[in-house]
């Protein structure tokens, strides 16, 4: 129902009146609030109005109650008892105007002479509460159960009537406007105490029985203990907490002794009603003092069955971060728990970043061997903590022992194979490789040229296994084709011209270790080479399997001796003894029906050094005079620059005649291949040996190699580098597959370990505006096509960009976008 406000109830508000009696009874702080709100005048008169509505039902309580005793349960008095009604009445009537003149009159006196004096401000609300309170109690727990108090009837009427209307008239006229409550309270507990005390010594003698029966009357009615044995119905033989909302603790603020087992049967409530039970035991913790042990115990217990249900031991910490503390009772243990439980989250937290098995098991094992201590010493902790926590810290237990045996099978079970290599040329031996079908055709087409290749330009972007193509060309290329391969990164090679030429002749005569021009060719030949002419074309020359230790004064293991009469300064050290020796190899090539690759790798750094003048232009006509005479010698210039980028000297008239062989990226099927038979073409294992290492498609999950090829865009160095984090990371985790997560992990990881080659492609081979452009790639997926036909061709060029629709480009590599925007 709704009531009338409190300042509104007349004589005729009945029902309204009951359910303020009824909220002050339960309520008294609620009840006191609303009546601070009132002025002191109508403080007073809603008082009495209130005392009125309820003593009818006073009256009638106290005459049946004195009628039970002694009429139907025969008690014996000092006066005899009428049997008309009508004196039975007047009988009773006189024993309640008795105990209220003499008992309740002297005892709300006292009382509110003291609550005045004192001035103690407790409110009008908690005298009438508890005079209610007292009638109450002794007519439910004793007047009507055992019968303890055999003048309950005028100590009832005593206390209400003059307790009640006293204390609130005497509390408010000397202007206490909210407190004179410890008055009105001490002066009804005295006066029910005292009323009580004559009923029964009308019975039996006045001195013991008096005080007895008034100390347990005021004792049983201020605890509220009538309640307890109710209560028993809420916890046997089996908790019921949907019944909790009935329990005398949920609606009355003044139970002031504990509850058997009622933490278990609220901490059940809060499991199947949270939001409704955490406030409730919040409400007895903040402000139910008597109570507040029971909230307490009730959060730890929630708390701990929470945390007994976390798998994840790193989170415990949070879980038990308020679990309460204290000074008394089990309170003085629960920061042991909290401080064990830290230091098993920290350890969990130690272990999840340690990447490598044999690192992270001697830490799982440690992190067991502590839960087992806390699972032994718990069981000697106060409850609720012992039965609480102790099942708690098992289920930690088999989780920590779970992670345990998994990292012991991860240390003692064999890795994945980790032949995937990001960076420096293959070894297709013991790395994994995969042949370019489609540019081994175009070279063995170029090398079996019946009169000859005109040279070779052997493009790629960088990164792109022109290297690792040239260094595994055995074996795919005709066995009558020799390879011989320098690399200008070499600084050997580039800090002098003559030290270039010395590099070269060392690999010519490894393939050509006889090869003995006459002294004569040689000067012929040098001296056409010297008036820029065609070399003679009569050059004769034969193997004959000796090799000189020196030429000159220095030490070299490749020139014939017959050019030693020729003093040059030093070995090959000149154009014309370097073609000399070219003569003699083309010669001794042709007499044993073989041809030589010669590769160049990186020539564009020829270029650089001639800008740099350490290199001079004459060599390029050496190089050109070779490509032109000597068809068993085949030049391949590999290189990352197209040859319209060099600018130093006029490439493309000294290699007019050569054919250019475009290294492209990966297909997916060369990606497949890759990540599947990684050591397909090694020897180190014959064709059918199972014992090849090699990735099932499964292993990559699924749609994991299409990935991979998406997010490298195909290029054969990220390729290799997202492999190579994948593997990694399988061993590290102890993984037989990749999944989504262990992808991501995986990309997150490339970036970093990639950061190198991924800002070379992307910044360091741009101009400014290039890189301007490029850089525009960290905010949107698409760009407008560059108007400047400069940076248009340029990232055309370099593989960087990929049309996304009419007139937008956006990056072909997904993995270099994202480095762009984490490290770009």
């Amino acid at each position: 129902m709704t009531p009338k406000p409190l300042g509104e109830i007349g004589l005729l508000d009945h029902r309204s009146a009951l359910w303020w009696l009824g909220l002050l009874y339960r309520k008294p702080k609620q009840f006191r609030e609303s009546l601070a709100e009132l002025g002191r005048g109508q403080a007073l008169l809603t008082g009495i109005g209130l005392y009125l509505h309820s003593l009818p039902y006073i009256l009638l309580l106290v005459v049946l109650g004195r009628w039970l005793l002694f009429g139907v349960f025969g008690l014996e008095t000092r006066d005899p008892v009428p049997t008309e009604w009508l004196d039975l009445l007047i009988w009773h009537g006189f024993k309640i105007a008795s105990g209220i003149v003499v008992w309740i009159t002297a005892g709300i006196a006292c009382g509110i002479a003291y609550g005045i004096a004192c001035g103690i401000a407790y409110g009008i609300a908690y005298g009438i509460a508890t005079g209610i309170a007292i009638w109450i109690a002794i007519w439910i727990a004793f007047g009507v159960a055992f019968g303890v108090a055999i003048g309950i009837g005028t100590g009832i009427a005593f206390g209400i009537a003059f307790g009640v209307a006293f204390g609130v008239a005497f509390g408010i006229v000397p202007g206490i406007a909210t407190g004179i409550a410890f008055g009105i309270g001490t002066g009804i507990a005295f006066g029910v105490a005292f009323g009580i005390g004559a009923g029964i010594a009308s019975g039996i003698p006045f001195g013991t029985a008096t005080g007895i029966s008034s100390g347990i009357a005021i004792t049983i009615a201020l605890l509220h203990a009538y309640y307890w044995p109710l209560t028993l119905f809420f916890i046997w033989p089996k908790l019921k907490p949907v019944w909790y909302p009935y329990h005398p603790v949920a609606w009355d603020d003044l139970c002031s002794l504990p509850f058997p087992r009622l933490d278990l049967l609220l901490a059940a409530y809060a499991e199947i009603e949270p939001l409704q039970g955490q406030q409730e035991i919040r409400r007895l913790i903040d402000d139910y003092p008597a109570q507040r042990m029971t909230g307490l115990r009730a959060q730890t217990r929630l708390l701990a069955r929470q945390s007994g249900r976390e798998s994840n031991l790193s989170q415990l910490g949070k879980v038990l971060h308020g679990l309460p503390e204290g000074d008394k009772g089990f309170l003085k243990w629960t920061g042991k728990i909290i401080a064990s439980t830290q230091d098993i989250s920290d350890l969990q937290d130690r272990l999840s970043t340690q990447l490598r098995p044999f690192l992270r098991e001697p830490t799982a094992a440690l992190l067991v061997e502590k839960l087992k201590n806390l699972h032994s010493q718990i069981a000697g902790y106060p409850e609720p903590l012992a039965s609480e926590f102790r099942p708690a810290v098992a289920n930690w237990l088999k989780i920590a022992e779970s992670q345990h045996e998994n990292l012991l099978r991860l240390v003692n079970q064999k890795p994945n194979h980790q032949v995937f290599r990001a960076g420096d040329p293959v070894d297709r031996g013991q790395e994994a490789f995969v042949p370019r079908d489609d540019v081994l055709e175009e070279l063995d087409q170029q090398l079996t040229l019946a009169t000859g290749c005109p040279g070779l330009i052997i493009y790629g972007r960088r990164r792109t296994g022109k290297s690792t193509l040239l260094n595994n060309l055995v074996g795919f290329i005709p066995e009558t084709i020799r390879v011989a391969r320098v690399s200008m990164q070499n600084p050997e090679l580039f800090s002098s011209q003559a030290m270039l030429l010395e590099r070269i002749a060392q690999e010519l005569l490894k393939i050509c270790p006889d090869a003995t021009p006459s002294a004569v060719n040689a000067v012929e030949l040098a001296t056409a080479v010297g008036r820029n002419k065609p070399a003679p074309a009569g050059v004769s020359g034969k193997l004959t399997g000796q090799m000189p230790e020196t030429v000159g004064a220095r030490p070299y293991s490749g020139l014939h001796p017959s050019l030693n009469s020729m003093a040059l300064p030093s070995a090959v050290a000149s154009l014309p003894e370097f073609i000399a020796l070219l003569s003699a190899c083309n010669e001794a090539l042709k007499s044993n029906g073989l041809r030589l690759l010669l590769a160049i790798d990186e020539y564009e750094n020829i270029d650089e050094k001639i800008g740099q003048g350490v290199f001079n232009e004459d060599l390029l006509a050496t190089l050109r005079e070779s490509i032109q005479y000597h068809r068993q010698i085949i030049w391949a210039f590999a290189g990352s620059r197209a040859i319209e980028e060099l600018t130093h000297a006029p490439w493309s008239s000294y290699l007019i005649s050569a054919r250019t062989v475009e290294i492209p990226l990966f297909s997916l099927a060369e990606t497949k291949r890759l990540l599947t038979e990684p050591l397909r073409y090694s020897k180190l294992w014959k064709d059918d040996d199972p014992m090849r290492p090699r990735f099932e498609p499964g292993f990559w999950g699924e749609g994991g190699i299409e990935r991979i090829q998406h997010e490298a865009g195909g290029w054969p160095h990220l390729v290799q580098l997202l492999a190579e984090s994948v593997v990694d990371l399988c061993n590290s985790q102890g993984r037989r597959s990749v999944d989504a997560d262990l992808m991501q992990q995986a990309l997150d990881k490339s970036v970093v370990r990639g950061d190198t080659v991924l800002r070379q492609l992307l910044e360091r081979e741009s101009g400014e505006a290039e890189w301007a452009y490029l850089s525009g790639f960290r905010r949107v997926d698409t760009q407008p096509i560059p108007e400047d036909k400069a940076v248009y061709r340029g990232l055309l060029r370099r593989l960087l960009v990929e049309v996304a629709g009419p007139g937008m480009w956006r990056l072909r590599v997904p993995l270099m976008q994202r480095w762009l925007r984490a490290r770009g």
